[in-house]
């Protein structure tokens, strides 16, 4: 079942979270959910810490997917953070798509997958801006994402990471929904016309604190 959104009519969260591995594989996989359909809106979150570097892994999209934004951490566990995506053809249920990276994980790395079903059909995406981004081990400062420069319809996008539970996670105006467990969540706003900016906040949760933010024009 697709449970009904206001403004974006639905989302079918996929099988993520923290998968066993050794520490020296160079990819993973998670299962995408079944009743994905062409012109569905994919989300995919990863967060990678480096085991031995002073900066975070370079994580590569699965095949077929476009990055939208990332921040490559060089602090405390040196954590990369990205958000990628892509429009449904269709083919993709049930489906595994694989993350790559290029260095030796401290842990296995943390992905969450998303499908959101827009009602009119989108054929692509289009430009990606007002990109924030911050790595600290305070709080990160509040994030002011330029969606009211861009053109409807677009997707506001947030993704959040700690050590410890993220909460809050905020968006003001305030998010549609959001995705994730504990320390790692993604969090989206789409407008269909008129679009503001939206902040986009968390706070001081542990250790470290990763954020990212940003906006993408669907093209219709």
């Amino acid at each position: 079942m697709i449970p009904v959104l206001t403004a974006f009519p639905g989302y079918r969260p996929a099988v993520g979270g923290l998968t066993s591995m050794p520490r020296v594989a160079q990819s993973s996989t998670s299962t995408l959910p079944s009743g994905i359909q062409a012109g569905d809106i994919l989300l995919g979150y990863a967060l990678a810490g480096s085991a031995f570097e002073s900066f975070g892994p370079t994580l590569t999209a699965p095949s077929g997917w476009t990055r939208l934004h990332w921040i490559t951490g060089t602090i405390l566990t040196a954590t990369s953070l990205e958000v990628f995506g892509k429009i449904a053809s269709g083919s993709e249920s049930s489906t595994t798509p694989t993350l790559t990276w290029d260095t030796e994980l401290f842990a296995a790395p943390t992905q969450l997958y998303v499908v959101l079903r827009p009602n009119s059909t989108v054929t692509s995406f289009g430009t990606v801006a007002g990109k924030g981004g911050q790595e600290t081990g305070t709080n990160p400062a509040a994030q002011v994402v330029s969606s009211g420069s861009g053109v409807a319809p677009l997707l506001v996008i947030g993704a959040h990471a700690s050590n410890n539970a993220v909460n809050p996670r905020t968006m003001s105006p305030a998010k549609d929904d959001e995705y994730g467990s504990t320390g790692a969540w993604l969090t989206w706003k789409f407008y269909s016309s008129s679009p503001s900016d939206v902040t986009v906040d968390q706070d001081d949760e542990g250790n470290y604190n990763e954020l990212i933010s940003c906006y993408v024009q669907l093209n219709t």
